[in-house]
């Protein structure tokens, strides 16, 4: 019986504590936390995906520059501000990023193809490298 009652109290103390505004809480919580984590890492990091294709469809933009590509339906790639790269198609392999573009020298073209490990997918941003330097890490963020 005492049990039962210790079980209710406890309960009741929870709810009770639940209804009390908490923003001071919150607010030391989240500034705890910020110190640890970017504010934009913090959000982003709340909507991490599956590595799926579906997931892939947008636009996005190197973090450090404007360039990026658009990676569409049917595989379907498209360049985003870059001169350098028309990309053309695209096509995901368990977790790589393979982009198939064509490369401007001077008047000619010739095909390249890209190919990056997906090391992290979240519903705004994504950290990719290349295969051939896993070592190296570059982040884009999803244009809406």
């Amino acid at each position: 019986m005492i049990k039962h009652f210790s079980i209710i109290f406890l309960l009741a103390f929870l709810f009770s504590s639940c209804g009390k505004d908490n923003k001071g809480d919150e607010n030391e919580s989240y500034q705890s936390l910020s110190r640890s984590v970017d504010k934009n890492q913090f959000e982003s990091a709340k909507f991490k995906v599956k590595v799926i294709p579906e997931n892939l469809f947008g636009s996005w933009i190197k973090k450090e520059s404007d360039s990026g590509f658009e990676l569409s339906q049917g595989g379907v790639a498209v360049s985003l501000n870059n001169e350098k790269f028309e990309y053309n198609s695209w096509e995901l392999i368990e977790d790589k990023l393979v982009l198939n573009s064509t490369i401007k020298k001077g008047k000619a073209t010739e095909p390249y193809k890209e190919i990056y490990i997906i090391r992290e997918l979240f519903k705004d941003s994504m950290e990719i490298s290349p295969s051939n330097d896993p070592e190296k890490r570059f982040t884009y963020l999803k244009k809406y």
